[in-house]
């Protein structure tokens, strides 16, 4: 008897690209490498008060982590909000992360941050400062919901 195989992908079984995800949780952690990190409420107003601001010119959001390399963006934070258990941001994917996204090659997110930032323009110090984030496999922050 031949096997049948039903090519059609039910809508069920269709992976849901999300425009609002969490950026950066609230809580406290212990890193390896930065020491103790603790964010609070007020720390994700001022993540918010600078993303307002534009200290950044654009948070894209890479697929993976870029260090010094320059990897295309998948997709763009466009406005960011404070809820109850962190930040969570508006996001504008493009094809590139769409694609990442759907063929579940990532399914979590990893904020890149600074507690102080400094503007390569004007070497003047900011609090706070969303300046990106990756597509990741691994994330640290376990708290962040999934894509």
């Amino acid at each position: 008897m031949p096997f049948e195989f039903d090519d059609d992908v039910s809508e069920d079984s269709a992976v849901k690209i999300p425009s609002t995800i969490h950026l950066i949780p609230v809580g406290q952690w212990e890193h390896d490498l930065y020491g103790p990190i603790i964010i609070n409420t007020s720390d994700i107003e001022e993540y918010k008060k600078n993303f307002d601001d534009k200290i950044r010119k654009g948070v894209f959001i890479t697929a993976g982590h870029e260090d010094y390399l320059e990897l295309p963006a998948v997709g763009w934070v466009q406005s960011v909000e404070v809820r109850g258990n962190g930040l969570w941001g508006s996001i504008e994917w493009n094809d590139l992360g769409k694609e990442s996204l759907s063929d579940k090659q990532f399914k979590f997110f990893s904020p890149e941050m600074f507690s102080v930032y400094e503007d390569p323009e004007s070497h003047k110090l900011y609090k706070n400062v969303l300046t990106g984030g990756a597509l990741t496999k691994s994330p640290y922050f376990k708290e962040l919901e999934s894509i």
